[in-house]
């Protein structure tokens, strides 16, 4: 697809910290691996700088059920195949850390 080019502009993509949840955080969670990997690839074809975030930073915990064969999309084999971008998702910034008076956009991948 061609989308407006953007350049210049930078977007916050903000993950989920949480890896488990439900009363006794006993059930696993994550981010949707396709909420994180097709706005990341859209907002960068559009010329944007992505930043991921997340509250504790560093690595966004990945829902397994998102990683079903079922579930991939060109957008999250792509991300698979990316060592860049998957770095960025193992070394999320901490939001704590995010002055958001610097981005154009908030983006909130899904996830439990």
């Amino acid at each position: 697809k061609k989308y407006p080019n953007m350049s210049g502009k930078k977007v916050l993509l903000v993950c989920t910290s949480a890896s488990k949840w439900g009363k006794d955080q006993d059930k696993d969670s994550g981010a949707w691996y396709e909420e994180v990997a097709c706005p990341y690839y859209v907002f960068k074809d559009a010329g944007l700088s992505v930043v991921i975030a997340s509250p504790l930073g560093g690595p966004i915990p990945i829902d397994a059920g998102s990683k079903a064969d079922a579930f991939m999309t060109d957008y999250t084999r792509k991300f698979d195949a990316d060592a860049d971008a998957l770095a960025v998702l193992n070394s999320s910034t901490k939001l704590s850390d995010v002055d958001a008076a610097t981005f154009d956009a908030v983006y909130l991948a899904g996830g439990h």
